[in-house]
């Protein structure tokens, strides 16, 4: 995506899908999740990212697909930068779903 306005209009979108549990299973099966990945890591604006974020972490609050979500190229190291990131204000639930991702990828899961 060439501009910023794209990059959060596409998070955005998928951020907002991200809230209905029926479309969980797609999103990580048609590549929803992976754009949020590459744009949490990617995209210039903070606002793209805060949705990217937010969409990954609604969908890995399903817990069967959690396990395929951390296994995208890139997610952890998009993660702990973007939570690292001391201009970032991460919410209780991102950072609880974040957390989720994060420990599957420690124990081995992956």
């Amino acid at each position: 995506m060439r501009n910023y306005r794209e990059q959060r209009e596409v998070c955005f979108g998928l951020a907002d899908l991200s809230t209905n549990k029926s479309v969980h299973d797609r999103l990580v099966r048609k590549g929803g999740i992976g754009t949020l990945s590459n744009l949490l890591a990617t995209a210039q604006d903070a606002e793209a990212q805060q949705f990217a974020a937010l969409g990954i972490a609604n969908t890995s609050s399903s817990r069967a697909l959690c396990e395929e979500i951390v296994q995208l190229d890139g997610l952890a190291e998009g993660l702990i930068e973007y939570i690292a990131n001391e201009q970032v204000s991460v919410t209780r639930r991102e950072e609880f779903c974040h957390r989720s991702v994060m420990s599957n990828i420690r124990i081995g899961r992956v």
